[in-house]
């Protein structure tokens, strides 16, 4: 039996697929009916043209059944969930709602599963692996009852009770006879099946119960009806039902079952479904004869078809009274609303094109683009067409039972009544053509040509020309005794046969003028480009446009209504301008999503409770008292709340991290006839004053400041009403640690602390610094002094005063003179060096040839002697500290150019720059070197200890480490076939 009902169930599967054939379009269309029907296919979103059902849910979001998952819809684009998102099968039948918001769906293979959007995604149920190995079959319908049990009907095999909350038991039952069911499980909530065992049904009856009690049975033996498998049910009141297998549509009533239409007999057709909207009209949908509208149950008429050429699964109506049908070869079709009528080339019109029209005696006259005459009978309905005449210049009017027109030849006026026609004199040469006509008196009329007006005879068609215009005429209207013309440049009013240009006075009249109609003393003008202009004695009351509702500030026909209201026909819909209670204008606008065949209207006339429209595709009409859309407001969610791009739950509030700062919103208004049309208004409180209005669906804000936030949005519909209810998001940004109280106080007290700590330290510092410095100055005393003495030694200053001495006993006076002179400049040079930190380069070399002259003196001439300064090098332009160059010339003389014998000595002192601070010093020699000189010295164990050399590297580690002063001592050893040669000392001095 399981491999019977499965292999059933699979057959049953392909023969649905292989009739349903996929034929895909996206457009307005107008069908036999006269109803506009937009239709949706995969180029608008869909996953498959080939859906099962629709449904909307309580958030007005509408759900579509597709083979290729389950698709919502929020009037802005449709949202696909398959088995990638979580769906278990991605053939789903049915959808429902529970009492929590949640969407549930059945699949073909029999597993459920549902939708939270709480966290926009599908969920499978516990109970979906065991349910599909103990019911083969899948799903005719489920829903739940008032205490959420989940109840569920299966193809051929009775029904399953799912148990709460977890959904992962149930209890399956099976129908004791072979039978159709209807089970209300809650109040207007019920499943309905069949049980036929694998076998052939060959009467039918009806059991009907709810969950206190069991099933009654309800026989029907009027005939044998076989299975057919297309089991559907509506509920019409609280004690009856409609079914149907397919075959035939059943009513259920208390302890009577009735047989209401045979559809194979009577239609040829099967019924994939039946439904019933909130008026009481019956929808049956057919696989091979579209759907069809039996109007207030009236089963006996002929019923109203639509989507001839469609597989239609099932029927549904929005709660904006919208109707949309699912089909399997056409994907989702839309029908506006069903109280507009139209009639296009379809009907019988000779053209779509309408330019203009008029009502005669239940009759509409209607001038079309092929220039004939074609006549409705508003009450047969029935079109006629005039071919004995063309019909030009787009002009039909109608005035005391005249039919007035133009023709080839003429302007006419036509008495309908007797059937006779006025031709319209010219008082010109050539034909005359009246663009537009209206009353003026009881024996005349007055109509307009391109710049001239003319008064014509009603019963002759005699003409006289009375006025003629600086600017070519739109139209003509009447207003107490004042004639308003509209022209291409603005209005002109013709009083006391004067013509006043009407822009001289009020600017805004210079715009291009199409219409122009009244109410009391207020006059309406219809203009092209900026709206409607409410205009009275010489000033503008108020103007319509597009910020405060006008369909469109293109404007092309104005006309009055009844009731103080009025009608605008734009290049994108109707617009109707109404009085308040509060003596105000409220203007609210009909266009396609309202069920409109056409936005670009050509002209309008109410008659009897109708407005009549033409049209590029047609005319059309609608009952005024059921024009507007009903719904006040729009109800608006958030879809999504982004922090820092993360997602988060917008149905809690959160308290921020100061860097989680950079927030977007997304919002939606759901309103499936607007198709995302809406403006939004909203405002973030805690940052924004004022509101902001737009048509976006999200809002962000970067770098928001801490603080508490609270997000308001309202959607406002076409009327300007907004959502009773906005949506609302509230949030709070900490503010960052170092703003908040506890650690300003941590800081300030830990700020003292450290200001304190560093006030000691500082002390400790200028005292250690202090110290220092009284230490070094001590040490650079001491070593200036030592020296000076080591500069100043007695034994050179005895040997030059006895050298000296030497030539006043050789009466050499004049060497004595210049010597002793010589000697006393070197003293006072080397006396007032000692008193500066540093001294110029001129000074010290100064004081250093002195210094070599006098020794020159002493050591009888023995050695020479060269300074050089390089090029670059200028001795006046920089300082260097004082003595200690002197104490390295000293020794090159004493121990390396004094005991020199084999040849004559040399003394070289080179002065350079190195780079850019840097002064290089070479005291070269070219005595016995180093080494030898320590063995005379040592052999001689001379008792004068030579302190300038020690004295002086001392004073040069002062000077590098207190004053930054960088200076260096190298010394080399001249070596030529392996003897010494002299010595080299490199100073570098930092200048």
């Amino acid at each position: 039996m399981s491999i019977y009902l499965f292999n059933l169930k699979v057959r049953h599967y392909i023969i649905i697929r292989s009739i349903f054939l996929l034929i895909l379009h996206s457009s307005i269309n107008l069908i036999a009916q006269n109803i506009v029907v937009k239709n949706y296919g995969v180029n608008n979103g869909l996953p498959s043209s080939e859906c099962y059902c629709v449904m909307q849910d309580s958030r007005h979001y509408l759900w579509i059944a597709t083979d290729a998952g389950v698709v919502k819809y929020d009037g802005y684009k449709f949202i696909s969930y398959n088995s990638n998102k979580g769906l278990p099968d991605n053939t789903v039948f049915k959808i429902h709602e529970d009492n929590y918001g949640k969407i549930w769906f059945s699949t073909y293979s029999g597993k459920l599963a549902y939708y939270s959007y709480t966290t926009d995604s599908v969920y499978s149920i516990p109970a979906n692996d065991k349910l599909i190995k103990d019911v083969k079959v899948f799903p005719t319908d489920f829903c739940f009852d008032n205490k959420d049990t989940l109840w569920l009907s299966m193809q051929l095999d009775g029904y399953v009770k799912i148990i709460p909350p977890l959904y992962k038991k149930f209890i399956k039952y099976s129908i004791p006879e072979v039978n159709y069911f209807i089970k209300e499980v809650s109040g207007n909530r019920f499943i309905y099946g069949v049980d036929c065992r694998a076998k052939p049904v060959d009467s039918i009856s009806f059991c009907f119960g709810t969950l206190n009690y069991g099933f009654i049975k309800k026989p029907y033996n009027k005939k044998t009806v076989a299975y057919a498998g297309r089991i559907s049910a509506t509920k019409l009141n609280s004690n009856t039902y409609l079914f149907s297998n397919g075959n035939a549509l059943f009513k259920v009533s208390n302890e009577k079952v009735e047989e209401l239409i045979h559809i194979r007999s009577q239609h040829a057709n099967n019924i994939n479904s039946v439904s019933k909207d909130s008026k009481g009209n019956v929808w049956l949908s057919t696989s091979s004869n579209g759907v069809l509208l039996f109007d207030n149950f009236s089963l006996n008429h002929e019923p109203k078809k639509f989507l001839q050429n469609d597989i239609v699964t099932s029927a549904f109506e929005d709660i904006d009274h919208g109707y949309w049908f699912t089909t399997t070869n056409n994907g989702l079709n839309y029908i506006p609303a069903l109280n507009f009528n139209y009639y296009n080339t379809s009907c019988g019109l000779s053209s779509n094109k309408v330019y203009a029209f008029t009502i005669l005696n239940d009759k509409l006259y209607c001038v079309v683009s092929d220039s004939k005459l074609n006549i409705l009978d508003l009450k047969t309905k029935k079109i006629t067409i005039k071919t004995n005449c063309l019909y030009t210049n787009a002009s039909i009017t109608s005035h005391d039972n005249l039919l007035i027109y133009n023709s080839p030849a003429s302007t006419q006026i036509e008495n309908t009544s007797l059937n006779k026609i006025i031709p319209v004199e010219s008082p010109f040469k050539g034909v005359l053509h009246l663009k537009k006509i209206i009353g003026y008196n009881q024996d005349s009329i007055l109509g307009c040509s391109l710049y001239d007006l003319f008064l014509i005879n009603k019963r002759n068609g005699g003409t006289t020309l009375r006025y003629t215009l600086p600017s070519r005429i739109s139209c003509i209207y009447l207003h107490k005794k004042q004639i308003f013309v509209g022209t291409k440049q603005g209005l002109y009013k013709i009083e006391n046969n004067r013509t006043i240009y009407l822009a001289d006075s009020t600017p805004a009249l210079g715009n291009r003028i199409e219409d122009i109609t009244s109410i009391g003393d207020h006059l309406f003008i219809a203009t092209k480009g900026v709206g409607v202009i409410c205009y009275k004695n010489g000033k503008i009351l108020h103007q319509f446009n597009e910020a405060n509702g006008l369909a469109s500030n293109i404007c092309k026909c104005i006309i009055k209504g009844n009731e103080k209201n009025i009608w605008v026909g734009t290049n994108r819909g109707i617009s109707h301008i109404k009085l308040n209670n509060e003596g105000g204008f409220v203007c609210n606008t009909i266009n396609l999503s309202n069920g409109l065949i056409s936005n670009e209207i050509n002209q309008l006339m109410e008659y009897k409770q109708q407005l009549f429209f033409g049209t590029n595709n047609g005319i059309g009409s609608f009952y005024i008292k059921d024009a507007f859309d009903k719904q006040k407001n729009i109800p608006i969610y958030i879809e999504n709340f982004l922090i820092n791009n993360k997602k988060f739950d917008h149905a809690k509030a959160y308290r921020l991290n100061y860097n989680q700062n950079f927030i977007k919103i997304h919002y939606k208004g759901v309103y499936l006839k607007n198709e995302g049309d809406i403006t939004y208004k909203y405002k973030l409180e805690g940052l924004d004053t004022n509101w902001t209005y737009s048509k976006n669906t999200f809002v962000q804000y970067t770098t928001l400041p801490s603080g508490n936030y609270k997000f308001i949005v309202f959607a406002i519909n076409s009327n300007n009403v907004l959502s009773s209810t906005p949506a609302v998001i509230k949030f709070c940004i900490n503010k960052p640690f170092w703003k908040t109280w506890w650690f300003i106080g941590s800081m300030t007290c830990l700020f003292f602390l450290l200001a304190f700590l560093l006030y000691q330290n500082r002390v400790y510092q200028i005292g250690q610094r202090e110290k220092q410095k009284t230490i070094f100055n001590t040490q650079l005393a001491e070593s200036e002094l030592r020296a000076l003495r080591a500069q100043m030694n007695p034994h050179f200053i005895f040997n030059a005063i006895n050298s000296i001495q030497n030539f006043v006993l050789k009466n050499d006076s004049r060497s004595a003179h210049k010597y002793l002179t010589k000697f006393a400049r070197l003293i006072r040079s080397v006396l007032e060096n000692s008193k500066h930190e540093l001294v110029l380069l001129s000074s010290e070399i100064e004081s250093l040839e002195l210094y070599i002259e006098l020794e020159l003196l002493r050591a009888s001439f023995s050695f020479d002697y060269e300074i050089i300064l390089t090029n670059e090098l200028n001795a006046d332009h920089y300082r260097i500290p004082p003595m200690i160059l002197q104490p390295y010339v000293e020794n090159a003389i004493l121990h390396g150019l004094l005991p020199l014998q084999e040849r004559r000595g040399k003394l070289t002192i080179t002065f350079s720059k190195k780079d850019k601070n840097i002064l290089h010093c070479i005291i070269d020699d070219n005595g016995i070197g180093r080494e030898k000189a320590m063995d005379i010295k040592t052999k001689k164990e001379l008792s004068r200890k030579s302190l300038g050399m020690e004295v002086t590297q001392e004073r040069i580690e002062i000077l590098n480490s207190q004053n930054k002063l960088f200076t260096s001592v190298n010394v080399i050893d001249k070596i030529e076939n392996n003897k010494p040669v002299g010595t080299s000392i490199e100073i570098s001095i930092e200048i």
